[in-house]
């Protein structure tokens, strides 16, 4: 089986790594399997090939958070264990409209 669009060719110039790429594709996923509307125009009902053909297509794009972004965007509640995570290595998903 092939994924469509092909991750070479289509999907490695949409993010800085194959890690962000599957990351970004997993969370539109479960976005996907939760009920949030689908962006794109294709027959297939497999999450994760919505999700790539949606990154693919520019719908869903990502922004590489700062140190302070992303330790403001903790919760206060957060373990310790949480708090002791590298910062900077979050990618927050934005739906393109």
């Amino acid at each position: 089986m092939m994924l469509y669009p092909s991750i070479n060719e289509d999907l490695n110039d949409k993010t800085d790594s194959r890690y962000t790429l599957v990351m970004l594709a997993a969370k539109r996923a479960r976005d996907i399997i939760a009920g949030k509307p689908v962006l794109t125009d294709v027959d297939d009902v497999r999450p994760v090939s919505l999700a790539t053909n949606e990154i693919s297509e520019g719908y869903i794009s990502y922004k590489r958070l700062t140190d302070e972004e992303y330790l403001m965007s903790r919760d206060d509640n957060t373990k310790a264990t949480e708090i002791a995570e590298p910062a900077g290595n979050e990618a927050q998903i934005e739906e393109v409209k």
